[in-house]
């Protein structure tokens, strides 16, 4: 049996306290399950947790969202053309698209647009075009004075922002995750706005120093499933910042929030 399903069993029967210690497990292993969340929301009596895993459980599913647009749009993409190796082959950009298709293409295989008209619209294009190449000449001049220009401004941008860059990094606060208690182990897991997860059963205490910038999020989130108290805390600088204690049996320890806030 699945331990979600185990869990709602649980749930039905009235054991809150099993069904949290399975659930507790499940979100430790698995961070990225959302049902999981939003069952242990409907456990939890303290409406500051429950909210917190209502907005975990969104978060995990809107980005699975995301993932699936993304998925259907890899979907669509015009399957590749195999070309023989052995061959040369000389391409054109499509006049509609500007996707690179074979020279003697008629119909692009990705705007699905006819080109047998803009081909003999081209040559004559280009036969009248032709007496006015020392004016193009001139044009191409004054072209790359303003392109060299532009290229100036643009690595002026760059080295600002690199010394920007610098300046921040140097500024950035120190961020220390902690876990006390009077039990020998906990079930902990940390993660940050990046994407970047970690978890697993760690002896107490518990220390891990992070490098994160001013309005980055941060969550610390510790469950035990024996007797005792444990203690979540959030150090920035040396000063604590986020704290949080459970004591009991078969429970789950949140902190998290915004470095920088209150």
């Amino acid at each position: 049996m699945l331990p979600i399903e185990q869990a709602r069993i649980e749930m039905q029967q009235g054991e809150k306290e099993k069904a949290r210690a399975i659930l507790a497990k499940l979100v430790n292993a698995e961070p990225q399950n959302s049902t999981a969340w939003l069952l242990i929301a409907d456990l939890l009596d303290n409406p500051q947790q429950a909210s917190y895993c209502h907005e975990r459980a969104e978060s995990i599913l809107k980005n699975q969202s995301q993932q699936n647009i993304f998925s259907n749009i890899v979907e669509r993409t015009p399957a590749m053309t195999i070309i023989d190796e052995n061959k040369t082959y000389q391409t054109k950009d499509c006049y509609f698209c500007a996707e690179s298709i074979p020279s003697d293409t008629i119909i692009c295989p990705y705007c699905k647009r006819n080109l047998s008209n803009q081909v003999e619209q081209n040559k004559y294009s280009e036969l009248r075009l032709q007496p006015e190449s020392i004016a193009s000449n001139k044009g191409s001049k004054r072209s790359s004075y303003w392109t060299n220009i532009f290229l100036a401004v643009l690595v002026a941008i760059f080295l600002v922002c690199g010394f920007l860059n610098i300046i921040t990094k140097s500024l950035s606060p120190n961020v220390r995750l902690e876990v006390i208690g009077s039990v020998k182990s906990a079930d902990i897991a940390w993660s940050i706005a990046k994407g970047e997860i970690e978890s697993g059963n760690y002896n107490l205490p518990f220390r891990k120093s992070i490098s994160l910038s001013e309005g980055e999020y941060v969550e610390l989130v510790a469950a035990r499933y024996d007797s005792g108290s444990v203690t979540c805390q959030i150090w920035v600088d040396n000063s604590l910042w986020k704290e949080s204690t459970s004591i009991g049996e078969d429970t789950i320890v949140f902190c998290n929030g915004y470095i920088g806030e209150p």
